[in-house]
C-alpha cells in the first residue's frame, strides 16, 4: 500500500479555506512548490519521505491558519471575519450614533451664558459614558484586528524545532 501523500492532503485544505481568492491556484501551486522543495531537501539529508512531508508541513503552518492568512480580500484585510471584529464593527457604528447624540445633547442644553447646572452635567455624563465604552471596544477590536507584537509564534516555532529535532 502506498503512503499517503501529506503535502497533497494540506494543499487540499488550503485550497478550501482560499477558493474566494481570484489567483487561489497560483499560490496553491507556490505554496506547493516550496513544500515539495523542502522536503525534497529534507530527503537529499537521509530523511524518510514521510518524514520529510511531515518536519516541511510542520514548518509551513497549519492548513487552516495559513488558508485564513492568504484569504485577503480587495481592501487587503481578512476576508474571515471572527467574533470580536463583528462586535468591534458594531460597537464603532454604536459609538458613532452615541457621539452624535452626546453632541445634539449639549447643544441643545447648551445655554450661551448660562451656568453648567448639575442636571445638564448629568445629562452629558449619561451621553458620553456610553460613547466612551463603545469607542474603547471598537479601538480594542481594531487593535486585535490589526496586530500586536506577540511571541507566541515565535515561541510554538522553537518548540517544533526542539521536538522535531531541526
Amino acid at each position: 500500500m502506498p503512503e499517503p501523500d501529506l503535502i497533497d492532503q494540506y494543499l487540499t485544505c488550503l485550497r478550501r479555506d482560499i477558493r474566494q481568492r481570484a489567483d487561489a491556484d497560483d499560490v496553491a501551486v507556490e505554496v506547493e512548490d516550496h513544500l515539495r522543495e523542502t522536503a525534497a531537501a529534507l530527503f537529499a539529508n537521509g530523511t524518510s519521505e514521510i518524514v520529510a512531508q511531515r518536519v516541511a508541513l510542520t514548518r509551513f503552518g497549519d492548513p487552516t491558519l495559513m488558508g485564513n492568512g492568504l484569504a485577503s480580500a480587495p481592501s487587503a484585510g481578512l476576508v474571515t471575519p471572527t467574533v470580536l471584529t463583528r462586535i468591534a464593527g458594531t460597537c464603532a457604528l454604536l459609538a458613532a450614533a452615541a457621539w452624535a447624540v452626546t453632541a445634539i445633547l449639549v447643544w441643545w442644553t447648551s445655554g450661551l451664558f448660562e451656568p453648567f447646572s448639575p442636571e445638564r452635567y448629568t445629562t452629558v455624563y449619561l451621553a458620553v459614558t456610553p460613547a466612551l465604552i463603545l469607542s474603547g471596544v471598537a479601538l480594542a477590536g481594531f487593535v486585535c484586528r490589526i496586530g500586536r507584537p506577540d511571541a507566541t509564534p515565535l515561541r510554538r516555532c522553537y518548540s517544533d524545532s526542539a521536538r522535531l529535532g531541526w
